[in-house]
C-alpha cells in the first residue's frame, strides 16, 4: 500500500525502581512504545502523534475521502496511473495515459468505445467518470469475461461533470465507456474495494502482542479491523472486528500472545462526503492489557466467608432504623456476609466540613444539627447483634449532581485540619478501645472522584491521622482507588492512587480501597457486564492495585468494597434497564454464578475482601446499580438467584480458604481449597454465562493429596443451588497421579484427601496450636510441610486440668484461627466413667477479640452465669457435665458453634460423645440455626436450650430439627424489652410436629436476661430445672 503520510515518533520509557523507594506509578503495565506512525491520510499534518499520547480527549482524525479524494487515493482508485504502466489493457484512444492520471483537464476523445482491461478479475465497489459528450448519451459497463457485460445506473454526459455509481460483482475484468457519437473522456477511475482510512503502528521489533486498546468512534463508519504481522508487506493476522458507532474504547484481545512488530487498524467508512476517521489512545500490550499477567499465586490466610461482604444503607432502604426481626434487616445477609458496609453520609453529622460532629449528644437523644432524629448507635447496634463485622464509609463528593453531601474544595478552610477533627471525633466514639466499638473498618471516603487530586490528598491524610489519634486500634481504609490508569499530578478529578495517595499520606492507613466491576466496552460500544475472568475486564485491575500496595506498602490489606452484578429482580415484572451510557445487565442466573467465580478469583489473587454491592436493588426495574442486589427490591425484598448460591457456598466451604492453583488458563481454573482438616479441588470453565458447554479437563494432583479421591461424586454450584449444591455422581476419573473431571461454567468441587503425612499447609509461615483434653499424658510433635516453613504442635493433655476448677484452653478452629474457652472437668474425671458434655454459648456482651486474657469476661460478668457461677464456687458440684465456654468475637454463625462442637469432639476419652448439650443465651440461643443447618449436625446434639433467642429463623424449612427428634426447651419472657418473644415463638412453630414435642416457657419478669435465674444450679429453688431435663436425654 501506498501511504502518503509517515511521522517518526521516538518513545523512550525509562522505568528506574528501587525496592525501597515511593514509586507512585508501581501499579502500571506499561504499553509497548510506538517508533513509526503511518496513516493512509491525515486532516492534519503533524498530529499523527496523537493516536499514542495517551491522553483520552486528543484524537488523530484522518481526511475525508469523499467528495474527491479517493479519486487520487491509489489503494482506493486502482486505475489511478494504470493506463500509462499498461497501455496494451487501455485500448479504442490515443494517449490512453491521461485518462488515470489524476489530472482531470487532459481528456482524449474517444470515438465510440474505450475499454480499460484488468490484469486479474477484481472486485467493484464504485465507478466513476469525468467526461463531455456534445449530441450522445455515454455509457458505462462492466464486463465479466467474453461477450457478458453489467451497463451501470451511471449515464455521464455533456459540460465535464464527473459522474459515479456503486457496483457490485467479485470478478469484473474490465470497464468500458462507450457512445454513439464521438466524446472526451478526462478521467475514469475505478474503486475495487469498500472505502477506508487506515493505520500502522510500528512496534520497532517484534513483540509478544494479545491485547490492543482504543477509542476507534467514528461517525459514518462500519466498523475497524484491528490486525497484526510481523512484517508490513503482511500476512496480517486479525485480532479483532470493532464496534465504531459509539464514542468509547474497545478491545482486540487474544487469548495467547502473537509475535507481530506492526499493528493496523483500518476503519471501514461509508461513502459519505467529509466523513473522517477518528483514533485516540491505542495502546498495544502483551495479552493480559493493562493488566499483567495474572500474580503468583499464594495461599490467603482469609476463609470464603471472611472474605465476602455486603454493601448496605442507613435502614437497610426502610426509611428508619434498621430492626433484625425484620425480613429487611442487616441479619438476613448473616449466613452470606460476614461484614457489611454502610455509606456513612457527613452531611448527616456536620453542616459543614469545618464543623466537629458531636456524637455524645448524638448518643444522649439530641440528634445531629443537619438531621434532628439521628441516633447513628441506633443503627449500627442492630448491625452488630445480626453479628457482623461494619465498615463505615465516610461519604463526601464534589459532585453537586450526584451526591448527598456535596461540598466543594472552598467549603474546607482547612482541609487537613478540618478532616482530621472530623476523623478524630468519629474514631473517639465508633472505635473498638476507646468508643463504642461499632466501627472495625473507616473509609476515607467512598468515591469522592470530582475533588483535585492534590485535595484529596490532603483529606486522606488529615482524616486517617484523626482517625488513628482518636482509636489507634481502628482499621483505616482509603477511598476507592485505581493503579491502573494514570492522572497528570494536578488533575483536577479522578480516582489514580499515585496522585491521590502520597508516601507522607499511607502512614496511617491499614487498607486500600478499589471498586473492580466487571466491565468491559461491550459491541453496543458502551460499559457492559463479562464474565469475571475476561481479560478485558476490569475486575483484573485489583492486579495492578496489589503490585502498587506490594512495592509501596506492603502488610496494607486490599480492599474490595464495591464488586457485583446486575440483573433482574426476582418477580417476573422486575427489568434490568439498559441505559445510554451502559448496559450493565447480566441474567439472574449469571449474577449467582459470576458472584461466586469472582469470589474464588479474588481469594487466589490475595484480596483481603471483597464486599458485594449491594444488598437490595433499589427499584423494582432499574438501570446501573439498581439491580445490584443479592435480594429483590422492596417491599418483596425475596431473594435473587446469587443469594441462594452464596449461602449455599457459605454453608459448605465458607470456612475454607484458597490454598493453590493447580491449573489456570483460558480452558479451565482448576484451584486447591481447604480448611485445617479437610482439602477439596475446585474447577470450572472461564467462560461466558451463554457457553453452557462441558468440556473435560485433566491435571495433576498436589503431593500433598491422595491420589484417590475420597469420593468420586462432585458438588456443583448453579443457580439452582439455594441450600445445597447439585451432587454429580462418578464426576471424577483418576490415572495415577492425575484426575480428570468433565467442568462447565459453574464451579464443581471434589473432595481431596490429606495424606496422613502432610498436615497442614503450603502457606506462609505459621505457627499454629492445638489443645485437646483426652488423657493424661502431655505430647508435642512437629509435622514438616509442603509450602514454606510451617509448625503444627499439638498438645493432648488430661489429668493436666484441675477436677473441679475452671481453666483457660486454647482450640484451633481453622489453620490460621484460634478458639478461646473456658474448660471445667465435674468431680470423678478421669476414673474410667464417660461425663456428659454441656457447651454454653454466650450472649451480646460477652464479646472480645480472641485472646486468652479476654476469657476474663466470663468469669467477672454474672450475664455469662455458668462460667461466672463456676468461678465464683457458686456452681452445683453434683453435677456431672464437662461444661465448655468458649468465646466469640462477633456473633454465634453456624462455623462459630460448629468449632465449639468440634472442642467437645475432642474429648473421646472422658466425655460422652452421644450426650453433647448446647444451651446459649441472646446471640447464643442462635443454636437453633446450628441443628438446623443439616441433619448430620442437629444428630451431633444431644439437646438444646436457648433463652431469650436474638435471631427470627432465615428459612421456613425445619427439616433437620423436626427428623433428628432433637429435644427442645426454649425460654423467653412474655415482655422482653430487647427481643419480643415473637422470635422464639416462631422457632416453636416452626418444629410443631419434633418428637419429643418442643418446651416453651414464658416468663413473667418484663426482663431480657432471664437467664441469670433459669441457670441456678439448685433445684431447691429453681423450678426450670433445665439440668436434670438435660440428664434424662
Amino acid at each position: 500500500m501506498n501511504f502518503k503520510h509517515s511521522v517518526i515518533i521516538s518513545l523512550l520509557l525509562t522505568i528506574n525502581f528501587v525496592a525501597a523507594v515511593w514509586n507512585p506509578d508501581a501499579g502500571l503495565i506499561y504499553k509497548y512504545p510506538v517508533s513509526t506512525i503511518t496513516t493512509s491520510s491525515t486532516a492534519v499534518p503533524g498530529e499523527e502523534s496523537l493516536i499514542i499520547d495517551g491522553i483520552i480527549n486528543t484524537c488523530w482524525q484522518s481526511s475525508n475521502a469523499y467528495p474527491d479524494e479517493w479519486k487520487t487515493r491509489s489503494y482506493l482508485n486502482i486505475l489511478l496511473g494504470y493506463c500509462t504502466a499498461n497501455p496494451t489493457l487501455c485500448v479504442g484512444a490515443s494517449n490512453t495515459g491521461d485518462i488515470t492520471n489524476g489530472e482531470y483537464y487532459d481528456g482524449v476523445v474517444v470515438s465510440s468505445q474505450l475499454t480499460v482491461s484488468f490484469s486479474s478479475p477484481k472486485s467493484c465497489h464504485r465507478v466513476g467518470v469525468k467526461l463531455s459528450a456534445s449530441t450522445a448519451s455515454v455509457i458505462v459497463d462492466l464486463g465479466t469475461g467474453s461477450s457478458t457485460w453489467t451497463q451501470l445506473t451511471i449515464v455521464a454526459s455533456g459540460n465535464y461533470q464527473f459522474a459515479s455509481s456503486v457496483c457490485s460483482g467479485s470478478a469484473i475484468t474490465s470497464v468500458r465507456v462507450r457512445s454513439s457519437a464521438p466524446f472526451t473522456i478526462e478521467e475514469i477511475v475505478y474503486q475495487a474495494e469498500g472505502t477506508y482510512e487506515q493505520v500502522i503502528l510500528d512496534l520497532g521489533s517484534n513483540k509478544e502482542v494479545g491485547y490492543i486498546t482504543g477509542n476507534f468512534y467514528t461517525e459514518n463508519s462500519v466498523n475497524s479491523e484491528v490486525s497484526i504481522s510481523t512484517s508490513l508487506n503482511g500476512p496480517w493476522t486479525l485480532m479483532g472486528v470493532l464496534n465504531t458507532s459509539f464514542w468509547g474504547w474497545d478491545v482486540a484481545n487474544k487469548q495467547f500472545d502473537t509475535p507481530a512488530r506492526y499493528v493496523k487498524v483500518k476503519t471501514n467508512m461509508l461513502d459519505v462526503d467529509w466523513a473522517k476517521a477518528q483514533i485516540c489512545d491505542v495502546k498495544v500490550y502483551s495479552q493480559y492489557g493493562p493488566y499483567g499477567p495474572p500474580l503468583p499465586a499464594t495461599p490467603n490466610p482469609r476463609t470464603f466467608y471472611e472474605i465476602h461482604g455486603v454493601n448496605g444503607i442507613f435502614g437497610m432502604d426502610t426509611g428508619t432504623y434498621s430492626n433484625n426481626n425484620n425480613l429487611e434487616s442487616p441479619i438476613r445477609f448473616k449466613p452470606v456476609a460476614s461484614h457489611i458496609r454502610n455509606y456513612h453520609e457527613m452531611c448527616w453529622d456536620v453542616m459543614w466540613p469545618s464543623d466537629i460532629p458531636d456524637y455524645t449528644a448524638m448518643a444522649q437523644g439530641q440528634g445531629t444539627p443537619p438531621q434532628d432524629w439521628l441516633n447513628w448507635d441506633t443503627e449500627y447496634q442492630e448491625w452488630r447483634e445480626a453479628g457482623m463485622k461494619i465498615e463505615m464509609a465516610i461519604q463526601f463528593s464534589n459532585d453537586s449532581n450526584w451526591a448527598q453531601c456535596a461540598y466543594d474544595p472552598a467549603k474546607w478552610p482547612n482541609p487537613y485540619q478540618n478532616a482530621y477533627n472530623y476523623g478524630y471525633a468519629f474514631a473517639r466514639h465508633f472505635g473498638p478501645t476507646y468508643g463504642n466499638n461499632l466501627a472495625d473498618w473507616v473509609a476515607v471516603g467512598n468515591e469522592p472522584w470530582k475533588y483535585p487530586a492534590s485535595f484529596m490528598s490532603t483529606v486522606h491524610r488529615g482524616m486517617s491521622a484523626g482517625l488513628k489519634a482518636g482509636d489507634p486500634s481502628i482499621k483505616v481504609i482509603t477511598s476507592a482507588l485505581q493503579a491502573d490508569e494514570p492522572e497528570e499530578v494536578n488533575a483536577p478529578e479522578g480516582n489514580y492512587i499515585g496522585t491521590r495517595i502520597l508516601e507522607q499520606d499511607i502512614v496511617n492507613f491499614d487498607g486500600i480501597s478499589i471498586h473492580p466491576y466487571s466491565w468491559y466496552l461491550s459491541p453496543k460500544g458502551k460499559p457492559g457486564a463479562t464474565w469475571p475472568e475476561d481479560r478485558r475486564s476490569y475486575m483484573n485491575s485489583v492486579r495492578n492495585l496489589i503490585r502498587w500496595r506490594n512495592a509501596n506498602a506492603p502488610g496494607k490489606t486490599i480492599e474490595l468494597t464495591e464488586f457485583g452484578f446486575d440483573s433482574p429482580g426476582p418477580l417476573s415484572t422486575d427489568e434490568c434497564l439498559e441505559s445510554y451510557w451502559h448496559d450493565p445487565c447480566v441474567s439472574q442466573e449469571a449474577q449467582g454464578v459470576y458472584g461466586l467465580r469472582a469470589l474464588l478469583k479474588f481469594a487466589r489473587e490475595g484480596v483481603d475482601r471483597a464486599t458485594w454491592y449491594n444488598a437490595f436493588d433499589n427499584e423494582p426495574d432499574g438501570e446501573l446499580f439498581d439491580k445490584s442486589g443479592l435480594v429483590g427490591a422492596r417491599p418483596d425484598w425475596s431473594e435473587k438467584m446469587s443469594f441462594g448460591v452464596f449461602r449455599s457456598w457459605m454453608k459448605h466451604y465458607g470456612t475454607f480458604r484458597f490454598l493453590n492453583v493447580i491449573k489456570e488458563d483460558s480452558n479451565a481454573h482448576v484451584y486447591l481449597i481447604g480448611n485445617i482438616t479437610h482439602r477439596s479441588i475446585v474447577a470450572w470453565k472461564p467462560v461466558h454465562y451463554d457457553d453452557a458447554t462441558s468440556s473435560p479437563v485433566t491435571f495433576t494432583i498436589p503431593s500433598t493429596l491422595s491420589t484417590v479421591p475420597a469420593s468420586t461424586s462432585g458438588f456443583r454450584f448453579s443457580y439452582t443451588s439455594t441450600y445445597d449444591p447439585s451432587t454429580i455422581l462418578n464426576a471424577v476419573t483418576t490415572s495415577s497421579n492425575q484426575w480428570t473431571v468433565s467442568i462447565t461454567r459453574d464451579p464443581i468441587v471434589l473432595t481431596a484427601t490429606l495424606l496422613p503425612s502432610t498436615t497442614s499447609t503450603t502457606g506462609p509461615s505459621s505457627t499454629t496450636s492445638t489443645t485437646s483434653t483426652t488423657g493424661p499424658s502431655t505430647t508435642t510433635s512437629t509435622t514438616s510441610t509442603t509450602g514454606p516453613s510451617t509448625t503444627t504442635t499439638t498438645t493432648t493433655t488430661t489429668g493436666g486440668s484441675t477436677v473441679g476448677v475452671q481453666t483457660s484452653k486454647t482450640f484451633a478452629k481453622t489453620e490460621w484461627h484460634n478458639m478461646y474457652y473456658l474448660e471445667y472437668l465435674p468431680v470423678g474425671y478421669g476414673n474410667g466413667q464417660k461425663f456428659p458434655i454441656l457447651i454454653f454459648l454466650h450472649g451480646w456482651d460477652e464479646r472480645r477479640s480472641p485472646s486468652i486474657s479476654n476469657l476474663a469476661v466470663l468469669t467477672s460478668s454474672p450475664l455469662a452465669t455458668i462460667p461466672y457461677l463456676i468461678h465464683n464456687n457458686q456452681w452445683n458440684s453434683i453435677l456431672p457435665f464437662i461444661v465448655i465456654s468458649p468465646q466469640t468475637e462477633y456473633w454465634w454463625d453456624v462455623d462459630e458453634i460448629d468449632a465449639a462442637v468440634r472442642i467437645a469432639k475432642t474429648y473421646t476419652q472422658h466425655g460422652n460423645q452421644s450426650r453433647i448439650y448446647v444451651t446459649g443465651v441472646h446471640m447464643g440461643a442462635n443454636i437453633w440455626e446450628y441443628v438446623n443447618t443439616d441433619l448430620t449436625k442437629a444428630n451431633s446434639i444431644a439437646a438444646i436450650v436457648p433463652i431469650a433467642t436474638a435471631s427470627p429463623p432465615s428459612t421456613s424449612v425445619f427439616t433437620p430439627i423436626i427428623q433428628s427428634n432433637l429435644p427442645v426447651w426454649a425460654f423467653h419472657d412474655q415482655n422482653d424489652p430487647n427481643v419480643d418473644k415473637s422470635v422464639t415463638q416462631a422457632w416453636i412453630n416452626g418444629i410443631s410436629t419434633t418428637v419429643p414435642t418442643p418446651i416453651l416457657t414464658l416468663t413473667n419478669t418484663n426482663t431480657h436476661t432471664i437467664w441469670t435465674t433459669i441457670y441456678n444450679p439448685n433445684p431447691a429453688t429453681n423450678p426450670n430445672y433445665i439440668y436434670t431435663w438435660l440428664l434424662s436425654k
